[in-house]
């Protein structure tokens, strides 16, 4: 008869690899700096302060409706644009006054 084999499991997770600070980091180096530079060449005031989507009015002209919404699945929105168009529907926004 032959013994069994002595299994050991280790909980501790691999070390991880270092880098020496002086060898150069390939592609993900000049990732960092391009990333910022594609920050800095965005429009100021893009974004609403928070980082929230602007909330935009649309007003159907045919039946005098309103809808404010944050997002673009609204679903009196989807019916609009199964009726209308999603390029007509589109044409009816304007950016809500905050408050």
């Amino acid at each position: 008869m032959v013994p069994a084999k002595k299994v050991t499991i280790s909980t501790r997770s691999p070390k991880k690899p270092t880098v020496d600070s002086g060898v150069a980091k390939g592609p993900e180096q000049g990732a960092s700096s391009s990333a910022q530079a594609k920050l800095a060449s965005k429009p100021v005031g893009s974004k609403v302060p928070g980082g929230r989507r602007q909330t935009r009015k649309y007003t159907n002209p045919h039946t005098g409706e309103v809808v404010k919404t944050r997002g673009g699945n609204h679903r009196v929105l989807n019916e609009w644009r199964k009726r209308y168009g999603a390029d007509v529907v589109d044409g009816w926004w304007v950016v809500a006054e905050a408050g």
